[in-house]
């Protein structure tokens, strides 16, 4: 079941004064930290459910914050990360010494588009960025951005539990009504009043940039907590992992010609499809290929999709009698390049692949899709395999006839 968080206004620590108008300013900075050290990662969310619009209102909004800190290599050092399908570092925390050059290249970030894997950010800071470039007894910190949720909350989570272990102080900053507050509130460091912000738009950033400078060059350095060792035990002769199946979805879309408001739709439907898996009795890993821009409202006939199929194929797990892995490819158009295509799923087969096809619209004639897939169409691996939707809007309906068939393909047995 799913409960909707009404979109409010709630930026935490800040009261009705000139820190929600946004009228502070260099001075109440310098006032409030004194040049004091740190470092600081800002992890920022730049998925396909971001506009072209607020993406630029996230990126200026961290400049801003930069350009309050006094940047040098005994003072305060910044690095940029991206996340989405996976994380895209943009700068480290040696990178740059002077905050000319900072701004600039913060200013030319590049939107990267694509899922919500934020536990990929997550991990990458921690074991590249601080634990490559500490400083003894200088507060490290992450800024988190985001609107949205990431396809896998437990490992999120488990990931910023390692992160708050290893002494990495975290503010987070949800945008909008689409964000999960529960995961939010796992990610951000205690207090949440001070910590974790939740605010109702991008055009919102500007109101908090100074609060949030002030209250990071507040930060004290934390001591990581060394995860205890544990205690030995007894193991049987069966491999640890002998009872457990792990299901490797991978998920393929190519937003070329696709809307932003139908790849939202996408993205809705993924979440609904990932959300009722984790019922299984094994574990369910997930990854998303996303790729082009879903910035434009024209109609795309025919394309490639073997590039797409390929970069699936190179996610397919080790094979193993307990991992199985399986696809979902959507096809919105003709395939022009029908044999390479059928070449990618024949390797990917043979690496114990099992492909499902998402057909939205009237794309893709039955011949094409039954050679893409090896089987008739006729016959009851087609049916079991193609699952059509007349549009993006109307994808909620194939939900569980496509769960029915990735449960069945998820068993070991």
């Amino acid at each position: 079941m799913r409960f909707i968080i009404p979109c409010v206004v709630l930026v935490a620590h800040i009261r009705a004064s000139s820190a929600e108008s946004g009228t502070y300013d260099r001075d109440t900075y310098d006032k409030g930290c004194g040049g004091k050290p740190a470092d600081v990662v800002f992890v920022l969310d730049s998925s396909a459910s971001i506009s072209a619009e607020d993406f630029h209102k996230q990126i200026e909004f961290t400049s801003d914050v930069v350009d309050l800190f006094d940047i040098g290599p005994q003072k305060t050092r910044v690095g940029v990360i991206l996340f989405s399908t996976k994380e895209y570092p943009v700068f480290g925390l040696t990178r740059f010494t002077d905050k000319p050059a900072m701004e600039r290249a913060i200013e030319g970030i590049i939107q990267r588009v694509g899922g919500t894997q934020t536990q990929t950010a997550l991990q990458y800071i921690r074991e590249h960025e601080f634990k490559e470039h500490v400083r003894p007894g200088v507060p490290q910190i992450a800024i988190v951005l985001t609107d949205g949720q990431s396809y896998d909350r437990s490992v999120t989570v488990h990931e910023a539990t390692l992160n708050h272990e290893a002494g990495i102080t975290t503010f987070v900053i949800g945008i909008g009504s689409g964000v999960d507050m529960t995961e939010l509130s796992a990610l951000a460091s205690s207090p949440h009043t001070t910590y974790l912000h939740r605010i109702g738009d991008y055009s919102i950033l500007q109101s908090i940039k100074t609060r949030l400078a002030i209250e990071t060059c507040k930060v004290k350095y934390v001591k990581p907590t060394p995860r205890p060792t544990p205690a030995p035990t007894i193991q049987a002769d069966a491999p640890a992992d002998s009872s457990e199946c792990v299901l490797s979805l991978i998920i393929g879309v190519d937003t070329n010609g696709v809307s932003t408001r139908s790849t939202k739709n996408i993205l809705s439907f993924l979440s609904d499809v990932t959300e009722n898996l984790s019922g299984l009795p094994g574990k369910v890993r997930t990854s998303q290929i996303m790729t082009e821009c879903a910035d434009s409202h024209r109609i795309v006939r025919s394309k490639s999709y073997a590039p797409l199929i390929k970069k699936m194929r190179y996610q397919i797990p080790k094979k193993s009698s307990r991992v199985r892995s399986a696809g979902i490819l959507f096809i919105n158009s003709q395939i022009e390049d029908a044999s390479t295509a059928v070449t990618e799923v024949r390797r990917a087969r043979f690496n114990g692949f099992q492909l499902f096809v998402v057909v939205v619209g009237q794309s893709g004639e039955e011949n094409d899709l039954s050679t893409l897939l090896g089987v008739k169409s006729s016959s009851k691996e087609y049916s079991g395999s193609v699952f059509k939707s007349p549009a993006y809007s109307k994808l909620p309906v194939i939900v569980t006839e496509l769960i029915q068939a990735l449960e069945e393909s998820a068993s070991c047995v």
